[in-house]
């Protein structure tokens, strides 16, 4: 497909016509049903394929279970898992591995969105925007694919491109486990510090006394001003 790949990196113009971009028959129709935005952590229900195969790329067979089995299965998992932990109080011990096995649940559905709803039967060309902005990162859009497809390689999870709003850089970024803790997209509000040198000299190794002693010092206004702030977000 290389003349394909030319075709998505030649960023001088805008195509007149993309027929022939995808090698085989292209779907015409279209999606089987409107694409819906809202992810199934807000809903509880899972975002429906466009397309029910991408000929040239992946079968019938393949996005169905692909999205029916691990798609689905993990907002199945995140749900029943959420409800539990604001149900009756658990043990520490299973809070900690219930809380866990949540986080990694909630960030393979939202992975699994954010993939699913970025194909399409013909590839179509990122706006000028985009293209200016991989530009002055990579250098050109050629340097971009050939990073990306060295991280997507060398994963055994995600290749993922990203933006990261405090240094206003994308970046191409591997991501191995898609529960290492960190919530996609979510924007932190507030922070404790748990590292040792945060409380040692205090409490030593009374975290505990650190911990609840916390709640008495927290600026309410300013996580509430965090708080709106991120709300005014949008991606």
């Amino acid at each position: 497909m290389h003349y394909s790949r030319r075709r998505f990196l030649n960023h001088s113009a805008v195509l007149a016509s993309l027929a022939g971009f995808l090698p085989g028959k292209i779907l015409a129709q279209s999606p089987l049903e409107k694409r819906n935005d809202a992810t199934g952590l807000a809903t509880g229900q899972p975002i429906p394929l466009a397309y029910p195969e991408i000929p040239g790329f992946l079968s019938a067979a393949q996005l169905k279970v692909h999205h029916d089995k691990h798609y689905v299965g993990a907002l199945k998992g995140y749900r029943s898992l959420d409800e539990a932990l604001h149900g009756a109080p658990l043990d520490p011990a299973l809070y900690t591995t219930k809380s866990r096995a949540r986080t990694h649940k909630a960030n393979s559905v939202f992975l699994h969105e954010l993939y699913f709803s970025g194909l399409t039967a013909r590839a179509t060309l990122p706006d000028e925007a985009l293209r200016t902005a991989i530009q002055q990162r990579f250098g050109t859009i050629e340097r971009w694919w050939e990073d990306f497809q060295a991280a997507a390689k060398s994963s055994r999870g995600w290749a993922l491109l990203v933006y990261q709003p405090l240094s206003g850089k994308l970046y191409n970024i591997i991501s191995d486990n898609h529960g290492n803790g960190v919530l996609w997209q979510a924007i932190p509000i507030l922070a404790l510090d748990m590292f040792e040198h945060a409380y040692y000299l205090d409490y030593q190794n009374d975290k505990g006394t650190y911990i609840e002693r916390f709640i008495n010092h927290i600026d309410g206004q300013e996580v509430s001003r965090r708080y709106q702030q991120a709300r005014q977000l949008s991606f």
